[in-house]
């Protein structure tokens, strides 16, 4: 299936829950939307980062816009890759118990990180929270490893 296939096909089943597919229609779909989500981050960071450097209006409310955007920015990946796990840990054999921890500590790290980085706005250096940040997103990396495996195992679509 070709990447283009794949993202018209798993955009147009964002809410089917059911059934089962393949790496090779999981696979071209998920690295564009991963790519996607990655810009929408470091642009949601982009007021807080030139409020740190100083060169923002209004850096002390910059935090405010970031927080909202990084957590939509996490809702919209969620929600353009969720039936998307669930279909491919199915295909797998897998729950979908694999693919919470990562999402939920997902958010929760896009909702440390502008408050993260406006503490170190005001304070000149990290602070607790930071270090908090930044062990929830070590943390979300450790929970990605099994979900990974899972995601690129074969499955029973792939067995034939």
């Amino acid at each position: 299936m070709t990447i283009f296939r794949s993202i018209q096909y798993n955009l147009q089943n964002l809410r089917r829950f059911d059934g089962q597919d393949g790496k090779a229609v999981f696979l071209p779909y998920l690295m564009p939307v991963i790519y996607l989500v990655s810009i929408g981050f470091m642009l949601s960071i982009v007021p807080v980062a030139l409020g740190v450097l100083g060169n923002s209006d209004n850096p002390g409310g910059s935090w405010i816009w970031s927080s909202l955007s990084c957590s939509l920015v996490v809702l919209v990946g969620i929600g353009l890759l969720a039936a998307a796990i669930t279909r491919r840990l199915r295909d797998t054999g897998r729950s979908i118990i694999w693919a919470i921890p990562p999402f939920l500590l997902l958010l929760i790290a896009a909702g440390l990180m502008p408050y993260a980085f406006a503490g170190m706005l005001s304070a000149g250096a990290p602070t607790d929270l930071f270090y908090a940040m930044f062990t929830v997103n070590l943390v979300y990396l450790v929970s990605l490893a099994p979900l990974a495996f899972h995601l690129n195992r074969d499955g029973s679509s792939e067995a034939g």
